[in-house]
C-alpha cells in the first residue's frame, strides 16, 4: 500500500485518470537503480515502443491500460445513436490490441490530432479522446470496439479513417495475422441477424455524450 503523501497521491492520479509523471518515476527510482544504465529515459522509451504509454506532454504519459477496469456500458455515455463498429473478419480483437490502439492514435502525426480528455471519466475499455474536429469515445467490447463522436457530423469520416489506419498500422506492427480483414458495420438491429454484432447498415455516430 502506499505511503500518504505526494507519492500515494501520483499513485491515484495513475491509476483513475492512466497520468504518469516522470518526476514521480524519477522518486521511484531514486537510490534503487544507480548507477545501473536502466535510466528513467530509458524506462519511458521502453514504455514507448512496446505501445504500453505515450507521451501527451512534457514528462507526462498516458497509459490506458492501467485505466479501472469497469464494463463498459455505452448507455451510460450516450442515447440515440448507432456506433460505428469495428471488428477484424475473425470477429475477435487480438490481446492487448484496444490499450495499444488507444497509444497508436495518440501518436499520430498527421490529422487528426487526439489527446486523451482531461474532462471525462476515462476507463480501460472506455476511452474519450478530443481533436479538433471533435470528440471521440472509443469502446472496447472484447470482439469488436466502437466509436462514439461528438462534433460536426461531416468530420466523422476522417476520425473513423484515422482510426481504421491506425489499427491496421498496429497490426502490422504487432505481426498480427489470420484474423481476416478489418470491417466496418454497425449492431445487428435484430435477434434474427446472422452476425449478432456488427452489420451493414447507416452509421450514426453523432451523439450528445456525458
Amino acid at each position: 500500500r502506499p505511503r500518504a503523501g505526494p507519492i500515494s497521491e501520483d499513485c491515484e492520479m495513475l491509476r483513475t485518470t492512466g497520468i504518469l509523471t516522470k518526476e514521480f518515476v524519477e522518486e521511484l527510482f531514486r537510490g534503487k537503480f544507480h548507477p545501473h544504465p536502466f535510466t528513467v529515459d530509458k524506462f519511458f522509451a521502453l514504455l514507448e515502443y512496446l505501445r504500453i504509454a505515450v507521451q501527451i506532454e512534457k514528462d507526462t504519459y498516458f497509459i490506458p491500460c492501467v485505466l479501472p477496469l469497469n464494463d463498459p456500458n455505452p448507455v451510460k455515455f450516450v442515447k440515440e445513436c448507432s456506433p460505428a463498429l469495428l471488428t477484424w473478419g475473425k470477429n475477435v480483437l487480438p490481446q492487448g490490441f484496444f490499450p495499444a490502439l488507444i497509444v497508436q492514435l495518440l501518436r499520430r502525426k498527421s490529422a487528426p490530432h487526439f489527446r486523451p480528455s482531461r474532462g471525462a471519466k476515462q476507463l480501460r475499455r472506455a476511452v474519450y479522446l478530443n481533436s479538433q474536429d471533435g470528440a471521440l469515445l472509443v469502446v472496447d467490447q472484447t470482439s469488436w470496439f466502437e466509436l462514439y463522436f461528438s462534433g460536426e457530423i461531416l468530420k466523422f469520416p476522417l476520425m473513423l479513417e484515422a482510426v481504421e489506419e491506425s489499427s491496421r498500422r498496429l497490426a502490422d506492427r504487432m505481426k498480427i495475422h489470420g484474423y481476416g480483414e478489418l470491417i466496418r458495420g454497425v449492431r445487428c438491429p435484430g435477434v434474427s441477424c446472422d452476425v449478432p454484432f456488427i452489420h451493414p447498415g447507416k452509421i450514426l455516430p453523432q451523439c450528445n455524450m456525458a
